[in-house]
């Protein structure tokens, strides 16, 4: 049986490159969250994780209470991630009192065949790789429209709040700093492409 970790022992694993998985409801995820998290909701826990989380990673567990936290942590040591370091109950106003950068939106994790399925059917979303252009010129997912990461900001007013955007970087590091700031400006549905550009390549996908 994993344990309920102090916020401190829970901050130290994070440091130590330690992963958030966040089992929360869409809803609370969406208030606030540890930014970098994992949003994979407990009912949906079992069959996502193997996609999302490396088995080398330490795993954090966020949840809305023990009984959750608990439930999850053991499903994920019985599925073999060999570093669950246990639950935290997500206490924000402990986090912030503590001066801990919180996250908000809706962002959701995805693979990069999710991410090429949902543009081959539907011309809504809004696809950015936020990559430097010497990244992007060596080859970049069809249609990925390039906003490097530090140009975000000034190109936030350009964003439809109200248009799903899915995007992509190398790994899918800089992809989540943007999709948290852009939560943070109002744009209601993220989708940050898991492994990125690497993924996309790995996963065969055609690119540009």
């Amino acid at each position: 049986m994993t344990t309920q970790l102090s916020l401190q022992s829970a901050i130290q694993a994070i440091q130590n490159n330690g992963v958030v998985v966040d089992i929360r409801d869409n809803a609370a995820y969406v208030d606030k969250h540890v930014p970098g998290a994992n949003h994979i909701p407990a009912a949906i826990l079992q069959d996502r994780a193997p996609m999302l989380i490396s088995p080398r990673q330490t795993i954090i567990v966020f949840s809305a209470d023990a009984e959750s936290g608990q439930t999850a942590a053991d499903l994920l040591t019985a599925m073999r991630f060999p570093a669950v370091a246990g639950f935290l109950i997500a206490d924000f106003a402990e986090w912030e009192a503590n001066g801990l950068p919180v996250g908000t939106g809706d962002i959701e994790q995805i693979l990069p065949a999710e991410a090429e399925a949902m543009l081959a059917t539907s011309d809504s979303f809004r696809f950015v790789d936020v990559r430097e252009p010497h990244e992007y010129a060596s080859g970049h997912a069809p249609n990925a429209e390039l906003i490097p990461l530090g140009t975000v900001p000034d190109n936030v007013t350009n964003f439809d709040t109200d248009a799903p955007t899915i995007i992509i970087c190398r790994s899918g590091g800089r992809s989540q700093q943007a999709a948290e700031f852009l939560g943070k400006q109002g744009v209601k549905k993220l989708y940050n492409v898991a492994g990125g550009t690497l993924g996309w390549i790995a996963a065969g996908l055609p690119t540009e």
